[in-house]
């Protein structure tokens, strides 16, 4: 009795012992899977990251593209403009004042008649010229240096504003076109009324100014209006009849052509 008794209990001890043997291989097997499994996925993080980062340079590449295109756009149109506006300039009609004369002897307590010259300089005919002329008023008085000569300072003169240019073409009928390499002149008429052309303009003590503005078109720049304004003073010389003194160009009155 005694012996069955011991038999079973070595039964019961050695299939204690298996089962223990079986949970610690299992424990075992586990734990090499999950160290085989942490060790698989060690690749696949390196890879992702790598496809990350070829991501982030794809894009950073096409941006960088993008904006480096944009930045070639603005830069051919700047240049196209440019290229445009260097032609306009280089075609374009231009109409240049050259000069103002006596047309004839002028004679006190009369009216007189100027030839304002002009010429156009550009490539182009000017359409629909209009010469705007505006006579100043009155007569100045004539500086005599100390060794008589006649003086005008032109600095401290009180010029008035050129305003010949505050106009438009169009409503005029007279319009004409001027072509280019042709010295033009237009004749103008001033002191028309009582008394007329001083004394003082004849004996050079006293001097006038007259001022105009051509206004114009070009084919090249559509139907955009050019100006080209003018002041001319009369310039007495010592010792010289009327006929050769000379007109100057004011300091203002004739700027601001386009």
């Amino acid at each position: 009795m005694s012996l069955g008794k011991d038999t079973q209990n070595e039964k019961n001890a050695n299939e204690s012992i298996n089962i223990s043997l079986i949970g610690s291989e299992d424990k075992s097997q586990g734990n090499t899977e999950d160290s085989k499994t942490t060790t698989n996925n060690k690749p696949h993080d390196f890879f992702d990251w790598c496809n990350f980062i070829v991501l982030l340079l794809a894009f950073l590449a096409a941006a960088f593209a993008a904006i480096e295109a944009h930045r070639l756009a603005d830069l051919t149109e700047s240049l196209a403009s440019d290229s445009t506006a260097s032609l306009a300039i280089s075609t374009r009609a231009w109409i240049v004042p050259i000069g103002a004369r006596f047309d004839g002897e002028p004679r006190a307590g009369t009216n007189q008649r100027l030839k304002i010259t002009f010429e156009n300089i550009g490539k182009e005919p000017a359409a629909d010229m209009i010469h705007i002329r505006d006579w100043v008023p009155g007569t100045l008085p004539v500086t005599i240096d100390a060794k008589q000569m006649p003086y005008i300072d032109v600095q401290t003169n009180k010029w008035l504003p050129n305003k010949s240019c505050n106009d438009d073409p169009l409503r005029y009928f007279n319009r004409r076109p001027i072509y280019p390499s042709t010295k033009n002149e237009d004749i103008t008429y001033g002191f028309n009324d009582p008394p007329y052309l001083p004394e003082g303009v004849i004996k050079g003590t006293e001097f006038f100014y007259i001022m105009g503005c051509f206004l114009y078109r070009s084919a090249i720049t559509g139907r955009k209006i050019h100006h080209s304004p003018y002041c001319l003073y009369l310039q007495p010389k010592r010792g010289e009849p009327i006929g050769n003194w000379t007109f100057e160009f004011c300091p203002i009155g004739a700027a601001n052509a386009d």
